[in-house]
């Protein structure tokens, strides 16, 4: 059995809400409603990726940068990718894909 996705609760269910409602950009929100989701309903890594399309590789990388550097300055796709440890291109561009 697949071992289920938790987080450390750095910021409340209403920040994270609020972060969503704010953000800009589509990945952005949807980097916030993975994190609000393995809160509020920790499932598997591939339950996660399948609801927002993302690979479980992927979620696995999301929410462990989210437990190591809580919610400081992820602004950009390479800063999410660098605190998960995954190769970049030159750029900032990940080799696994967006992150």
């Amino acid at each position: 059995m697949e071992q289920l996705c938790t987080v450390a609760n750095h910021l409340s269910i209403e920040e994270i809400d609020e972060r969503i409602l704010r953000a800009r950009e589509s990945w952005r929100a949807r980097r916030w409603l993975v994190i609000r989701h393995a809160l509020v309903d920790p499932q598997p890594p591939a339950t996660i990726a399948a609801r927002f399309g993302l690979a479980p590789q992927t979620v696995r990388n999301l929410l462990w940068a989210y437990k190591q550097r809580g919610s400081c300055g992820r602004g950009h796709p390479g800063a999410w990718a660098a605190a998960a440890g995954v190769p970049q291109l030159r750029g900032g561009a990940s080799v696994a894909g967006t992150v």
